[in-house]
């Protein structure tokens, strides 16, 4: 299954193993209509299986093809993105850039939106930059407040699609 979906256009062969049957066989609940958007989305773009595979669906995928925990992990991940509502720099700083660009890629195929504007440098924007509030920053706070305080600024810093500085986040 990697090697089909890691091919230039596994559109055709994906649709055919659809149409037999053989798909449900293989992965129940996978679907493949947003696959031929997302390679065509992807361009010249090297393919990923992961994000391919995400695309399509299905159930119990880690045990039906043999994933590793990572693998496994890494899909779940792509998964959750894609229904969310980061923007492209919040994908990159949460997923990185391989999986902030997955992300990306298959929410505009399973969505049928277009690309945002900029999104590959967006997504590198993200990938590059740290949360500027650190535990130091909060000095009257300790154990589980401190946790809960550094939460709600990382979230009010993603919503902000990265660009809430350290004061305007210490505020």
């Amino acid at each position: 299954m990697r090697k089909l979906l890691a091919a230039p256009d596994p559109a055709p062969a994906v649709g055919c193993m659809a149409q037999a049957g053989v798909l449900t066989a293989i992965l129940p609940g996978a679907d493949p209509t947003a696959l031929a958007p997302l390679v065509h989305l992807e361009g010249g773009m090297v393919p990923r299986w992961q994000r391919r595979l995400a695309v399509l669906g299905g159930d119990d995928l880690q045990d039906r093809l043999r994933l590793s925990r990572a693998e496994d992990r890494d899909i779940a991940r792509l998964r959750s993105e894609i229904g969310g509502s980061h923007r492209p720099a919040a994908l990159g700083h949460v997923l990185g850039a391989d999986l902030g660009t997955d992300a990306v890629l298959a929410r505009a195929a399973l969505l049928e939106h277009p690309l945002p504007p900029d999104w590959q440098a967006e997504v590198a924007r993200g990938a590059h930059n740290r949360f500027p509030v650190t535990a130091d920053d909060l000095p009257s706070l300790i154990g589980p407040a401190l946790g809960q305080e550094l939460k709600r600024l990382q979230k009010a810093w993603l919503q902000s699609d990265l660009r809430l500085s350290k004061q305007e986040l210490l505020r």
